[in-house]
């Protein structure tokens, strides 16, 4: 093991033999040789069509994109991903990609993890930052996803379709928070082979998420096929229709840069 192999945010008092063992495989295949594969890092905050790129990716035969591999926070952060990267290529892929959000990256004494990024740009990655504008509707998704119990709906899933009750200073500290994230974020992938994504621009409408998927595979060297996804958009086009207490939120944040978000 070289050094610097396991990140900071990710160094333990003690490792258990049950931490390593869950991920034997692919640490075991870290060994075998990469071969000629393209890989790639979806980076993001929470609830900006990152879920909606995994899908919209995997549906591309020649790609093999994973979720939050690290949200169990593996012992060897870095190893974990070599050896994921070396499976997907025996398997016949031609790219391989994994999403991480920033709060696996991010340690709130020491700001985001650079050093982790920097080694993965090392190995060959390349990133994709997915970012949202309205950052009031990013809070407003999160907050009904954890109301509904779906975060992730697919087609034929019944959605109830509740309004939800939101905290006006609530609203705005877990939109603040998103801000400073994603400021971290962009100050962790400063000089380093990044795609910026923006949901409103190239998620949103499903008549731009067949460009935006091309655009990637260019990127990558990849030839370009049709994709689809079974996930299903459940936002509402008004916000009457989702909140409660809108007029009370009105009035809180009138005056602050979030109230023209709610036009």
């Amino acid at each position: 093991m070289r050094a610097g192999e396991v990140a900071p945010i990710y160094r333990r008092s003690s490792i258990r033999i049950r931490d390593i063992a869950k991920d034997a495989r692919d640490y075991a295949a870290s060994v075998l040789p990469a071969g000629e594969i393209k890989q790639f890092c979806i980076v993001t905050t929470m609830r900006t069509g990152s879920e909606l790129l995994v899908d919209l990716l995997n549906s591309h035969e020649k790609i093999r994109c994973e979720g939050e591999i690290m949200t169990a926070r593996p012992v060897f952060p870095l190893v974990l991903v070599r050896g994921r990267v070396r499976r997907a290529k025996y398997r016949g892929y031609q790219a391989y990609g994994f999403k991480i959000v920033s709060t696996h990256l991010i340690d709130f004494l020491n700001g985001p993890d650079r050093g982790f990024a920097r080694r993965l740009a090392d190995e060959g990655f390349a990133f994709i930052h997915i970012r949202r504008r309205n950052v009031v509707r990013q809070v407003l998704s999160h907050l009904r996803a954890r109301t509904d119990g779906e975060w992730h709906p697919t087609d034929g899933t019944e959605v109830t379709g509740t309004t939800v009750r939101i905290d006006p200073l609530i609203m705005i500290a877990q939109a603040r928070l998103i801000e400073i994230h994603d400021d971290g974020l962009c100050w962790m992938l400063e000089d380093l082979p990044t795609r910026t994504l923006w949901y409103e621009d190239d998620l949103r409408d499903a008549n731009a998420q067949q460009s935006t998927v091309d655009g990637i595979c260019g990127m990558l060297g990849i030839e370009p096929k049709p994709v689809r996804t079974s996930l299903k958009r459940i936002a509402r086009p008004s916000l009457e229709d989702e909140i409660d207490n809108l007029e009370e939120i009105r009035r809180v944040i009138s005056g602050t840069r979030y109230a023209e978000l709610l036009d």
